[in-house]
């Protein structure tokens, strides 16, 4: 869960420079690269990805409201501040229940036992608040080059974001994956990546949308719907039929991805020429 800060330093910094779009693009694109190519090697490396302790439930409870959230707004075609509000007390909501009922406790344990079980914890910590001031700078950095590339190249902003920067804010979920995968712990390969799902599809688009002064237009984004029902749809139907991820089971789900990825960049390349 602690690996969506990424996108939420993006939310943050592409409302205040006025163009959420480019936040819409990589939180709905971040989606749909954790739960196909993060646990693609992760897989691969373990051979599968099984849940232990990690409760089924909870995976299949936030993977449920998170594709609930995304198609319900993705159809209603805007979110506004009341709406974002709403998904950011929910959000906490369902952190404290599924907290009191142990089945994230564990999740959150894996993913902050390295700061702590080292015997130099100052020096972690420096390195964690290092790491944190890196991604804020960068955040930054990123949001204005892609506003940049939009401008010059004359493409929708917000494709930028779901087709750029969404590949880089995915990589803290897929360095946890492919340690834990190491490590043997499986389970929290899953739960980084739905978790990670989870915050920026209540969480970060909360946040988003409550900072935005005026409704957020996801019109343009309507065409992902289709590839969220299929990738949510597949990864929870394995979830909840064997309780894991083989590696062809990533094979389907990051085809799926390849072929949102192409659909879209495909769709762009004619603006993209007219301004050569």
């Amino acid at each position: 869960m602690l690996s969506g800060i990424p996108e939420l330093v993006v939310g943050i910094v592409s409302i205040f420079k006025g163009i959420p779009e480019i936040s819409i693009g990589d939180i709905l694109a971040s989606n749909l690269s954790d739960i196909s190519i993060v646990v693609l090697i992760p897989s691969f490396i373990a051979g599968k990805l099984s849940l232990k302790g990690v409760a089924k439930t909870s995976i299949l409870y936030m993977l449920s409201i998170s594709g609930i959230v995304m198609t319900l707004f993705l159809l209603l075609g805007s979110i506004n501040r009341f709406a974002g509000l709403l998904l950011i007390v929910f959000y906490f909501f369902s952190i404290h229940f599924l907290w009191r009922q142990n089945h994230i406790s564990e999740l959150i344990r894996h993913e902050t036992d390295p700061l702590i079980s080292s015997y130099n914890v100052k020096k972690n910590l420096l390195k964690l608040s290092g790491s944190m001031l890196i991604v804020i700078l960068s955040g930054g950095l990123v949001v204005t080059i892609s506003e940049f590339l939009a401008t010059q190249l004359g493409v929708f902003s917000g494709m930028i974001g779901a087709l750029v920067i969404s590949l880089g804010t995915s990589l803290p979920e897929l360095s946890v994956g492919i340690n834990a995968a190491r490590r043997g712990s499986t389970d929290l390969a899953i739960g980084s990546a739905v978790g990670s799902v989870f915050s920026q599809a209540l969480l970060v688009l909360g946040v988003v949308a409550t900072c935005s002064s005026t409704a957020i237009n996801l019109r343009p984004f309507l065409t992902v719907l289709p590839f969220v029902l299929m990738l949510y749809g597949y990864f929870g139907y394995r979830i909840y039929k064997s309780g894991e991820i083989r590696f062809k089971d990533s094979i389907v789900l990051v085809s799926i991805y390849l072929v949102f990825y192409i659909s879209h960049f495909i769709k762009i390349v004619p603006d993209v020429l007219k301004n050569f």
